[in-house]
């Protein structure tokens, strides 16, 4: 995605963040969205793209089964043992 985007699209390297495997931990996704957010003077009405590509669940926003089903993200190191203290919720 990253080659794709700079290639066919210019767009410069500095606007990236790309984490991969052991390094697409929880923290480090929300610091790294949090710190680009801030260096990178992003502001209102501004497009950013998310890219995703892993492995997610879903979970009931409520406590009805009935109710929305969200469906979040589970990070590098989620497992099914600790996977409500692992996973982003979005």
């Amino acid at each position: 995605m990253v080659d794709l985007l700079s290639r066919k699209f210019h767009i410069q390297s500095s606007h990236f963040i790309c984490l991969t495997d052991e390094r697409a931990t929880r923290n480090a996704i929300i610091n790294g969205i949090q710190h680009h957010l801030t260096e990178n003077n992003i502001e209102r009405g501004d497009a950013m793209l998310i890219f995703y590509a892993g492995h997610g669940s879903r979970a009931a926003m409520g406590r009805r089964s009935s109710e929305s089903l969200i469906g979040p993200l589970a990070d590098y190191c989620a497992s099914c043992a600790h996977i409500k203290e692992t996973i982003l919720y979005v």
